[in-house]
């Protein structure tokens, strides 16, 4: 097959208000025109783990900043002055992931989901940092592709057939040196207020190396939001600035599937595997409903070897009432073709913690299934 060499688009479009990551961060505070020392101090803080920061006195602004929301997730902190005139106009923004409050639990609160007490500013930074654990795992998208699908494309997930197409040409191209001074350019861009990520972006330039691709997308730095984002959404013009990101980190992996260091199943016989997440119970159903089918998830899947570990990502709390804690159970066959995987828990760790789930049972599909093989025939 011939290689192909290409040359990412100009980024010069991209604008300082540009929300690049999964989530946003509203302060409403009755007082924020003339915020205390701690408030100040906290929003620096802040400012270290959270790109897009917005924050806000008048409670018509800030409803009118979380109607426009579409794509992101939104961490919202509440005053306590304001907060019970501002809950009742905002229940139906489902964006709305976690809203942080100080005011003490009250009869009239229960009514809301997703409401969390803080006793503090710095109680709050260390939920909004779990919540941001979270959530990053709770976003992968995932397709579901029935069993009867196969002779009917019009019932297929646009999402999948998108990925497919870009999976067959993403690790094929070749990439020059102006690609990555241009992902360079672009990310400093859109950081170009953040000392942290600004840092982070030199070393990126100054030492990557494409062995070590895996490192710099499990360090939750500006390449894994970025990239987790533009995969969500599947914003291709992103994807395409990273490509030669996504491709490395695929020939690693590749590089430690051959390896019974890493990839121990190839030798050791069935390997199983868990994914712990946190679904809404339309999606449970779904997937209920089209046992047999197909999974495919828009993303490269970390997983554990420990079902404990996974289950601390299905962990579902008081305030979260309408989310459903889900394992997947993967299972591996070493003897069929598959995409290739391989264990990066020398790069990367996991806490562990326990608490109640869904499990959902899958096996890793072969190049050989043959409903895997109509699909990608039709989608080619």
């Amino acid at each position: 097959m011939a290689e192909n060499v290409i040359t990412t688009n100009d980024s010069s479009k991209s604008t300082s208000n540009q929300i690049v990551e999964n989530f946003i961060f509203v302060w409403l505070n009755s007082g924020c025109d003339e915020p205390h020392e701690k408030n100040q101090q906290f929003i620096s803080k802040l400012e270290t783990i959270i790109n897009s920061i917005e924050k806000f006195t008048d409670i018509d602004q800030c409803i009118e900043l979380l109607a426009k929301i579409k794509d992101e997730k939104i961490f919202l902190f509440i005053s306590d002055s304001l907060g019970r005139k501002l809950l009742p106009l905002i229940q139906q923004y489902t964006q709305i992931y976690s809203i942080y409050t100080t005011f003490k639990q009250q009869l009239w609160m229960q009514q809301y989901d997703n409401i969390k007490n803080v006793s503090s500013l710095d109680e709050l930074l260390d939920k909004i940092q779990e919540d941001i654990r979270q959530l990053n795992n709770d976003l992968i998208s995932m397709s579901i592709i029935p069993q009867s699908s196969n002779t009917d494309l019009n019932r297929l997930e646009p999402s999948f057939m998108y990925f497919q197409l870009l999976k067959e040409n993403l690790f094929v191209l070749q990439y020059d040196q102006h690609a990555f001074d241009e992902l360079i350019t672009y990310c400093r861009t859109i950081y170009h207020n953040k000392k942290e990520e600004l840092n982070n972006i030199d070393k990126f330039q100054k030492n990557y190396d494409k062995n070590k691709a895996i490192k710099w997308y499990t360090d939750e730095c500006f390449v894994y939001h970025v990239l987790n984002k533009a995969l969500r959404i599947f914003d291709i013009e992103t994807i395409m600035k990273f490509s030669f990101v996504l491709r490395d980190i695929h020939c690693q992996i590749e590089e430690r599937h051959i390896e019974p260091k890493y990839a121990p199943a190839l030798h050791d016989g069935l390997h199983v595997v868990y994914r712990g997440k946190r679904i809404s119970n339309i999606e449970l159903e779904k997937i209920k409903r089209n046992i047999g089918g197909l999974i495919s998830f828009n993303n490269f899947l970390s997983t554990s070897e420990e079902f404990n570990v996974a289950s601390r990502f299905a962990t579902i709390s008081e305030s979260n009432k309408g989310k459903l804690g889900v394992i997947f159970t993967i299972k591996i066959n070493p003897l069929k073709t598959t995409a290739p995987y391989a264990s990066i828990k020398d790069i990367i760790s996991k806490c562990e913690k326990n608490n109640r789930f869904w499990q959902v049972d899958l096996s890793v599909a072969s190049d050989t299934d043959l409903q895997l093989r109509r699909l990608n025939d039709e989608t080619a």
